[in-house]
């Protein structure tokens, strides 16, 4: 007889769209399923929200990928986080205090290497959320108007943070 093992189910979808300002003071989270035995975890989902404002504290947006079986599942990848805001609207706003995350995740077995799912995609209507401290994880993506950026320093910890390169 085969035993079959399902895989971790993708993470889902969540739509926020509003005229006036979002407000995360709590966590949104539509993660893939970690999984057991020997099948992958699940991708991360969608994350999708347009307002005028953003705005929390201690916030966190999750679409994290699925923990891989213990005997030979892979991590599931990142999922997508899109925020769409006004850009002139957001510039006299405080720097949100939330924290996005699209990172892929790992083989599930402890010992070893541990091969990790790719990581999703961070959108963003321009690099305001950039800082010198970024508690983000994922590729982070903003319109082909945005072409360089520069900090005194960078922070990235206990994270993964890519740029595209736009050719």
């Amino acid at each position: 007889s085969t035993q079959s093992t399902p895989v971790g189910h993708g993470g889902g979808a969540v739509r926020i769209d509003a005229t006036g300002t979002v407000t995360i003071n709590g966590t949104v989270t539509v993660n893939g399923k970690n999984t057991n035995k020997r099948t992958s975890g699940g991708s991360g989902g969608a994350v999708y929200i347009t307002c005028n404002t953003l705005a929390g504290t201690n916030g966190v947006v999750r679409a994290e990928g699925g923990i891989g079986g213990t005997y030979g599942g892979a991590g599931g990848g990142g999922g997508r986080i899109a925020v769409v805001y006004a850009a002139a609207a957001q510039s006299n706003m405080p720097l949100p205090g939330i924290t996005f995350s699209a990172r892929g995740n790992r083989f599930g077995n402890s010992s070893g290497v541990q091969p990790y799912g790719d990581v999703g995609t961070l959108y963003f209507t321009d690099n305001a959320f950039l800082g010198e401290v970024l508690p983000h994880s994922g590729e982070w993506t903003v319109p082909f108007a945005f072409t360089n950026w520069t900090a005194n320093s960078l922070t990235v910890s206990n994270a993964r943070i890519r740029f595209p390169a736009w050719g």
